[in-house]
C-alpha cells in the first residue's frame, strides 16, 4: 500500500511560484504530498500528478488538489529542477465555474503550459531537453528551406 506525507519544500516552492505566476491558486487549498507510490508517465517513471479531490475527499480533508510527488525521483533533482517541476503541476490547475461557485479542475500539459515553464526554468528535464532538440532539428530544416523535414 502507498504511503504518503507531506512535501514542506514543494509547499514552499507552490506559495512562491503561486504569487509570481499563479495569482488564479490563491484560494485554492492545495495538499504537497510525498508518496513512495511508482508513477508512470508514457511508459517512463513519473515525477509528480496533480489531483483533483472528490466531493468527498475535499469534505474530509477540506483540500481542492493534491500535487503528489514521487518521493525517489525528487530526491534526484536539484532545486531548480525541484520549482520548475512544481511549477508544471501548478499549471495544470485551473478554476472553473463563477465567482462564489468555484471549483478546480486539472487538466492534461498543454503547450501553453510547457511554454511558461520553459520560458521560466528551461530545459529542466530529460524529456524537455529531448523535445528541445526535435525542435531544434526541424528549425534546421525549415531554414535550409527543406520544408517539414524527413518523413
Amino acid at each position: 500500500m502507498a504511503t504518503y506525507w507531506r512535501n514542506a519544500e514543494a509547499e514552499g516552492l507552490g506559495k512562491d511560484l503561486i504569487a509570481k505566476y499563479h495569482q488564479h491558486l490563491e484560494k485554492a487549498k492545495i495538499a504537497y504530498l510525498f508518496t513512495d507510490a511508482q508513477m508512470k508517465s508514457g511508459g517512463q517513471p513519473g515525477l509528480a500528478r496533480a489531483k483533483r479531490t472528490s466531493d468527498l475527499v475535499k469534505y474530509l480533508t477540506d483540500f481542492d488538489i493534491f500535487l503528489l510527488f514521487q518521493d525517489q525521483q525528487w530526491s534526484g533533482l536539484a532545486l531548480p529542477q525541484r520549482a520548475a517541476l512544481v511549477d508544471q503541476e501548478l499549471c495544470r490547475c485551473v478554476i472553473v465555474g463563477e465567482e462564489g461557485e468555484e471549483s478546480w479542475k486539472v487538466g492534461p500539459v498543454t503547450y501553453e503550459s510547457l511554454l511558461a515553464v520553459i520560458e521560466r526554468h528551461g530545459f529542466w528535464c530529460q524529456p524537455i531537453k529531448e523535445f528541445a532538440s526535435g525542435i531544434a532539428t526541424q528549425l534546421k530544416f525549415w531554414t535550409e528551406g527543406q520544408g517539414g523535414g524527413p518523413g
